[in-house]
């Protein structure tokens, strides 16, 4: 993955991370509401499936950079190593088909953590 690859990819993590950031502070004032005001119970039930949805999807992100973190370093430390035949360059040109892994891996974990999170699609599947 040379560095035009990556010069995209760093803007979707951060808008991601940015994204993640707004949710969690808006779930971080309704909480506050809910804990100093009377709110019906509806309100406080939907709420509350809703920051737990908020958490999955936090979970779900993480997989993803920790899926994509391998391959991310590894192609910057290749680009940024100056010696063409340094042992770097041989390291991580050859760890290629794990970063494939890695990258297939987050395709993998997204279902299992929803079935983990999720009672209603447990419960299908059982």
């Amino acid at each position: 993955m040379p560095i035009p690859n990556l010069v995209f990819i760093i803007p979707n993590f951060l808008v991601i991370i940015f994204c993640h950031m707004r949710v969690y502070f808006a779930c971080r004032r309704h909480i506050i509401q809910i804990k100093s005001e009377q709110v019906s119970s509806e309100a406080k039930t939907k709420f509350m499936e809703e920051r737990k949805a908020w958490k999955t999807t936090t979970i779900v992100i993480g997989g993803l950079f920790m899926c994509y973190s391998p391959g991310f370093l590894s192609s910057l430390a290749y680009e940024v190593s100056p010696n063409p035949a340094s042992l770097l360059k041989r390291i991580t040109a050859s760890s290629r088909p794990m970063r494939f892994a890695s990258f297939l891996l987050n395709s993998l974990l997204n279902p299992i953590i929803y079935c983990w999170r999720s009672t209603t699609i447990r419960e299908v599947l059982l």
